[in-house]
């Protein structure tokens, strides 16, 4: 392995250390903070790689010419694929000047400094040579001079000169005696001119012609290999200096870095659950059969799944308070089977004391991106219980501000419809009806809250009691909120429509800040979007 890829390897285990630290951005699908510039250099790395890729190619290309055949059908001399060969090579050969000067511009400038000014747009060769962080690098500033073709002769600044004049004065590629003998012995080949001559001074000019031609080709296939040689020396120079001077880690240690990063996807996403029906009461577990058979009975072959999900499997529910969630999925939509089913289930809820709150939906729209959030609760806070899994090969999510922005970004809306509600004389309300919007608005809260600890410390529970232990732990100043919302959570509020409203619009003002900051960074069809 050269001094280059050691340098690749190197900014990419710098990025995996930074990941490593900062789970909570790579979740995020984001630069670590701290390592932009890092990245950056680790971009102009693939870039130069590339280019040199396709010096390389130029020079073959300009070392072994194809066939006739080839070039008549393409309807190009050999004397003009070489040149364009040649041209092509000085112009990439500009092209990684720059790019080695942004990669060490990067690498170099401290971070704070690179940017606050912005430099990935200034950084030019006549920049660092001024520099003293390129400076105080040992031999890197000669290196760099290599590439200064105002003041060097080498063979890399010879190059640049050339592509200065083939980019924008006269050709210096044709400057040569023995491309200037093959033209002009081509020209005496025209048949104008031809048919005056001998066989003999036929023959002698086309000989000529092909000896100079081959002349030429060599001595700029030799000038190009030269120049190829030097320019991977320099940059392999580059990187060995740069790499013991910034000590980067070592292949040992990055091997461990790497075995650890690959852990690290599964690390930051969302666990499956493992409930099982064992760990309910034998009353809701009779419950949840007499559910099942009615629905089976229904939707016959139309059925295709049946998820319980939510608080029946975790501390967090309150025997004659709490719902039974049941997600129905059906193969085809059948509004009339839709609508019997849930007729039949509210009559077992009443019979057993129990709410059984379901959602019906037909598998197409189940799958769907709009229903994300509903699989999720499946996923992470639920199991099947009839019918086949249709989430097996489903991926969960990572933990981070973009999951907790979906699983709360209808909370503004939610809010609203229920303000509305309670502001609605018209609609009657009974006790039991406030009790149960008061509680699912604290819930609906309590989850938005916890979305701090989500985004910033990459963990996710769907247990309030373990959200309230979380937040407390990391957000001590927000504690009395979180304890009054979890009080408020597991004893209910018992209030009139208008204190009702007084409560919501009280928490909606202390907890919408959160939801705006996600909205304007999570939100992909938001205007404000940061998406660098």
């Amino acid at each position: 392995m050269n001094w280059f890829e050691k340098l690749k390897l190197s900014l990419i285990l710098v990025s995996i250390k930074g990941d490593l630290r900062q789970p909570q951005n790579y979740a995020m699908g984001r630069v670590p903070k701290g390592h932009s510039h890092w990245n950056i250099a680790q971009q102009y790395i693939y870039d130069i790689e590339r280019i040199i890729r396709e010096l390389r190619a130029a020079a073959s290309f300009v070392s072994s010419l194809p066939e006739e055949a080839f070039l008549k059908d393409h309807s190009i001399s050999r004397e003009d694929y070489i040149m364009y060969h040649q041209g092509y090579f000085l112009d990439l050969t500009h092209q990684l000047k720059d790019k080695l000067c942004q990669m060490v511009g990067a690498i170099a400038t401290p971070r704070k400094d690179y940017l606050k000014k912005k430099i990935e747009n200034k950084t030019t060769l006549r920049g660092l040579l001024k520099s003293p962080n390129v400076e105080k690098i040992p031999k890197l500033l000669n290196l760099l001079r290599e590439w200064d073709d105002n003041t060097q002769n080498g063979v890399i600044a010879k190059a640049l000169k050339k592509r200065t004049h083939y980019h924008h004065y006269k050709n210096p590629l044709p400057k040569v005696e023995s491309y200037m003998r093959a033209s002009s012995f081509k020209s005496m080949l025209d048949p104008k001119f031809e048919s005056h001559l001998s066989e003999y001074g036929k023959k002698k000019l086309a000989e000529k012609m092909e000896e100079n031609v081959q002349l030429w080709q060599t001595d700029g296939s030799n000038k190009m290999k030269d120049t190829l040689g030097a320019i991977e020396k320099n940059v392999d120079e580059v990187a060995r200096v740069t790499i013991n001077y910034f000590r980067f880690p070592t292949l040992k240690k990055g091997a461990e870095l790497i075995n650890e990063y690959l852990k690290l996807d599964d690390l930051v996403r969302a666990k499956r659950s493992s409930y099982s029906l064992s760990s309910i009461s034998s009353a809701n577990r009779f419950i949840i059969g007499l559910a099942d058979k009615i629905l089976t009975k229904i939707f016959k072959e139309n059925l295709r799944a049946v998820y319980l999900t939510g608080s029946i499997f975790r501390d967090d529910f309150i025997p004659g308070v709490s719902n039974l969630n049941v997600i129905v999925i059906m193969r085809e939509n059948n509004k009339k089977e839709e609508l019997l089913a849930k007729l039949v289930l509210d009559i077992l809820s009443k019979n057993a004391n129990i709410f059984l709150e379901s959602k019906i939906l037909p598998e197409e729209k189940f799958m769907a991106p709009s229903s994300e959030k509903i699989r999720f609760f499946c996923l992470t806070d639920g199991m099947l219980i009839l019918g086949e899994d249709l989430l097996k090969k489903e991926k969960t999510p990572k933990v981070c501000f973009n999951l907790a922005w979906l699983l709360n970004k209808d909370f503004k809306d939610y809010v609203a419809k229920i303000k509305e509600k309670l502001k609605d004389k018209a609609l009657a309300l009974s006790d039991n009806q406030l009790s149960s919007i008061a509680r699912e608005f604290m819930k609906r809260t309590y989850r938005l809250s916890f979305s701090m600890v989500m985004g910033n410390q990459v963990i996710y529970t769907p247990s309030f009691k373990k959200m309230r232990e979380l937040q407390n732990f990391y957000y001590p100043s927000n504690k009395r909120l979180n304890d009054n919302l979890y009080k408020l959570l597991k004893k209910g509020i018992r209030a009139d429509r208008e204190a009702l409203l007084e409560v919501i619009q009280s928490y909606e003002k202390k907890i919408m800040k959160l939801y705006d900051t996600m909205e304007t960074y999570c939100d992909k069809d938001n205007p404000h979007l940061d998406t660098d």
